[in-house]
């Protein structure tokens, strides 16, 4: 575990719902950047958790189940290992910034 904040992280309900947001993770209607006015889908469309003193290796299934909406993802300054994920290199047509800088002072995060 030993994440700075993971509320509601993987407590089973809906990451988007208002009741108990998953922490870090934003949902709304996504748009197409040249139409802003007509949203083609509603999910999670940024998971923005820099910082949080994440560790060991980004599963493949992180990716896949952004699939459709996400446009953002911030995971830097964080303790991951091992290579990205295809699937977050590939197959997410929406993503226009993903952050994945590694944290350089690991005392800084405990």
């Amino acid at each position: 575990e030993g994440w700075k904040n993971n509320a509601n992280w993987m407590n089973g309900a809906d990451p988007c719902s208002a009741d108990a947001p998953w922490y870090g993770v934003t949902c709304i209607a996504v748009t197409e950047r040249t139409m802003l006015h007509l949203a083609t889908s509603y999910g999670i469309t940024a998971v923005q958790i820099p910082s949080n003193n994440l560790r060991g290796t980004i599963p493949d299934e992180f990716g896949l189940a952004l699939a459709d909406t996400i446009q953002l993802i911030d995971i830097s300054q964080n303790f991951l290992t091992g290579a990205l994920p295809m699937t977050l290199l590939q197959g997410l047509p929406k993503l226009h910034t993903l952050y994945v800088e590694p944290a350089t002072d690991e005392a800084a995060y405990r």
